[in-house]
């Protein structure tokens, strides 16, 4: 297949980021013989991801007509997470069921609840199946472990959480009306034209776009709608899911992510991410190269990263804006 430019993410948009990735991953999913693979070019200012696959039903198709195989394909393969979060039929009771679905935030999972449900779908896991494995080691970990207000026990949560159920907005309850409701537009859209920002709500704050402080704003943020772009914020929870968290020392550590004055009210928390061109490489490529340690430095050696061939390195800030103590991301700088 001739290499297909994706001109709806972006490359130094966190969101657009993660909404390439989770392309990539989708697509390797849907086709595990057809060896998908990416890479980046610069098209005018701006990093747009490239596709390639070895895909026979792509053959012999013009460029349309790939990309409308390519949407058909994401649409199939991400409407296997309705009633995401995951798996709810493989569940024995209804009791269980009722429990899973009660979680709304990855702030609030019970600790024991969580060891009990990772060990289920480790078990069930295998090579070539590793979907919901990779979302347990995304969304967080029971061995380090937070106390509630109510004295009772949560897991440790993943550093791209950026919503907590303050504010309207739960991360659980979001990604179910994702699952169900986004459609083939919403994912041309996302990955092949221009973003529009005419959706309704369903974000999970990736998108530097998404600050909305008091301060530079006509009305009132509070009380106006949030639009969104609803296939982008459904493929970056697949694209999420390349971003695995691990005990570290006394704190939990999300790969990409790095602090400064660690567990002080003055700490910072930045997110890194590469943008590598040239070389086209698959999505087990992608996680070794997102988890480089030289990355997360304060000033990376590009010379080093280089030649690895990574072209650009973007970092953004992320920070809590208001009363609700939700998470956005800052506008991304190059490194």
């Amino acid at each position: 297949m001739k290499p297909i430019e994706l001109n709806g993410p972006e490359g130094s948009n966190p969101l657009g980021f993660l909404c390439a990735l989770g392309v990539l991953r989708a697509l390797s999913n849907a086709w595990p013989e057809a060896e998908v693979k990416m890479s980046w070019q610069q098209t005018g200012a701006a990093w747009r991801p490239l596709l390639c696959a070895d895909q026979p039903d792509l053959n012999g198709k013009d460029e349309e007509e790939a990309k409308e195989a390519i949407v058909n394909a994401l649409y199939v393969e991400l409407k296997k997470m309705n009633g995401h979060p995951a798996l709810v039929e493989q569940f024995k009771s209804k009791d269980e069921q009722e429990a899973w679905k009660q979680w709304k935030d990855t702030t609030k999972i019970p600790a024991t609840e969580f060891c009990e449900y990772a060990d289920r779908i480790q078990k069930s896991a295998s090579s070539i199946d590793r979907q919901w494995v990779d979302f347990v080691a995304a969304i967080g970990c029971e061995a380090i472990r937070q106390k509630g207000k109510d004295k009772s026990t949560y897991i440790s949560d993943t550093d791209l959480r950026t919503i907590n159920g303050a504010g309207r907005q739960s991360f659980f309850p979001t990604l179910r009306d994702l699952a169900s409701s986004v459609g083939e537009s919403h994912l041309q859209e996302a990955i092949f034209g221009k973003w529009q920002y005419k959706d309704e709500g369903l974000g999970f704050r990736w998108d530097p776009m998404d600050i909305r402080q008091h301060a530079y704003q006509w009305g009132d943020p509070s009380s106006e709608s949030v639009k969104s772009v609803w296939g982008a914020n459904l493929l970056a929870v697949e694209g999420m899911l390349l971003f695995p968290t691990m005990p570290s020392g006394m704190r939990l550590q999300t790969t990409g992510f790095s602090q400064t004055q660690p567990r002080t009210r003055n700490e910072k928390v930045f997110f890194t991410w590469p943008i590598w061109q040239e070389a086209f490489v698959s999505q087990d490529v992608v996680r070794s190269v997102l988890a480089f340690e030289e990355l997360q430095k304060d000033k990376p050696d590009r010379l080093k990263l280089a030649k690895y061939g990574v072209a650009e390195i973007f970092r953004s800030e992320r920070i809590v804006f208001d009363k609700y103590q939700r998470r956005n991301f800052t506008p991304a700088q190059p490194v």
